[in-house]
């Protein structure tokens, strides 16, 4: 698919809320407000003043788009999900294996160590 590196870094820029609370809440609503783009944005690079899209056709587009939306959908679940497990299934069906649940799993090796208080999002921008 077309949609990728710096095009998909400056199209999700463009969608990540600056308010959110928590990865899952940027995670759908980052997807949730890329499905609001039913053709293909026009989105400048910061420095050059381009569009980043302009060699993306179409049809790549449209294809990204169609995951995307059904992305939103999926993490949408995933995040107001009240099953543990079923919650995992969903985020797992986005990420496949590099969503890491080895806090609901004693037998993996992955290093993961469950946090003993909620992390909080540092003010500002990155980058």
């Amino acid at each position: 698919m077309g949609v990728k590196s710096y095009p998909l870094e400056r199209f999700i820029f463009e969608c990540c809320p600056e308010d959110i609370t928590c990865v899952a809440d940027g995670v759908y609503l980052t997807f949730e407000n890329m499905a609001i783009y039913s053709q293909k944005p026009c989105l400048n690079d910061f420095s050059l003043e381009t569009d980043v899209f302009e060699n993306i056709s179409d049809d790549e587009y449209e294809e990204f788009y169609s995951k995307a939306c059904d992305a939103a959908e999926i993490s949408y679940q995933a995040r107001f999900e009240n099953d543990a497990d079923e919650s995992i299934r969903l985020w797992k069906e986005l990420f496949g294996n590099k969503f890491d649940d080895s806090d609901n799993n004693e037998n993996s090796n992955s290093g993961f160590t469950k946090p003993n208080k909620k992390a909080s999002v540092p003010s500002g921008r990155f980058a």
